[in-house]
């Protein structure tokens, strides 16, 4: 009940003040004013950077973070939601959509009339299937490179080749 008057108060507010004539008026300065005395950010990150690049700091970062990247890479995290299948199963993606109103180039040529059925694999592909797989396991990779040699791998857990 409070939510549908406070509502009602709401609308009332706003149709007032829209009704308000609005206007702007320089009052000048009313008071003593400071200068901004912070640096820009920007040339502080510079600096920074600089100084890193002269002392040989900035290389002993990046080779910390590369051998960070590079650790990361080499021990994915495990996808822990995604489990091995206890009996076959496939599954295939339809991205189809339906066009609900007819769409039109920006000269008015009508591309795809309302109603009609799209799907964006017809035109576009993968190319190759996408199979999930857990690098641990020498079962699952066996059978893979078997049967789907040129697929794209997804690995849920494990390292990758």
């Amino acid at each position: 009940m409070y939510y549908k008057l406070y509502k009602f108060l709401f609308v009332i507010f706003l149709a007032i003040l829209s009704y308000c004539p609005l206007s702007a008026k320089d009052f000048g300065v009313q008071g003593s004013t400071v200068a901004i005395a912070e640096r820009n950010l920007l040339e502080v990150i510079e600096e920074k950077l600089v100084r890193a690049l002269k002392s040989g700091q900035l290389a002993s970062i990046q080779k910390e973070v590369q051998e960070k990247v590079s650790k990361k890479a080499q021990n994915p995290v495990r996808i822990t939601r995604v489990r091995k299948t206890t009996y076959p199963r496939r599954y295939h993606f339809d991205p189809t959509l339906t066009v609900d109103h007819d769409i039109k180039d920006h000269e008015g040529n009508l591309i795809h009339p309302k109603g009609t059925r799209i799907n964006p694999l017809e035109t576009l592909s993968w190319g190759q299937p996408l199979v999930f797989l857990d690098g641990e396991d020498a079962e699952q990779i066996t059978w893979v490179l078997k049967h789907y040699p040129k697929a794209k791998f997804v690995l849920i857990g494990g390292k990758p080749l």
